[in-house]
């Protein structure tokens, strides 16, 4: 949801992805969702209705009741609250994670390996970021050609190579400090 191909310990002020032309669809309506919560904190309107709004920014979200991450980490393998208290925090973006940091391949490689299948480190191939973000290009630069512009590839566009090759980790520190939040699972019991 940030601009930017890294997140390193990213905090809440970090910009957002709305208004990046290159960014996924999906990032960007999440972005300008975020953006439209927080301006409607407190519109200053002549009958003095308003809203208390605040952000809750979930990078990831897997466990009991995950239908999507971990599933798709396993078709892919296949193929080859805590209790909430009313605090002042309205108009306020918050990053929510288990507080671990990963890596990217660290998560379907944890996933894979709960189910009984250890990846040989030794057979593993590693393609160069540029060439990964290239082969995407033609990828996406093909899709639009042949569809016309209405479809983007679904496995290797642009944004997955990104989410693969660069590093994305969130502070939750703004949240332990001003929520009181303290991860309830860590990332291997949540698996």
């Amino acid at each position: 949801m940030a601009a930017g191909l890294e997140y390193i310990d990213l905090d809440e002020s970090v910009p957002l992805a709305d208004i990046t032309s290159n960014s996924h669809p999906y990032v960007r309506t999440k972005a300008i969702a975020d953006k439209m919560v927080l301006k409607a904190d407190r519109p200053e309107k002549e009958d003095k209705l308003y809203l208390l709004t605040a952000c809750i920014r979930l990078p990831i979200v897997y466990g009991e009741r995950d239908f999507l991450s971990i599933p798709g980490s396993l078709a892919a393998l296949e193929k080859a609250s805590p209790n909430l208290v009313l605090l002042k925090v309205d108009g306020e973006a918050f990053n929510i994670t288990d507080g671990q940091r990963r890596l990217f391949w660290e998560y379907p490689r944890t996933i894979w390996k709960a189910t009984g299948h250890e990846i040989d480190a030794n057979k593993v191939w590693i393609m160069p970021t540029w060439l990964a973000l290239a082969v995407a290009g033609v990828m996406e630069w093909l899709f639009r050609l042949f569809t016309f512009g209405t479809k983007r590839p679904s496995l290797l566009g642009k944004q997955q190579v990104e989410y693969s090759c660069f590093t994305h980790t969130y502070s939750i520190k703004k949240a332990k400090e001003r929520l009181g939040y303290k991860p309830v699972q860590d990332f291997d019991g949540g698996i």
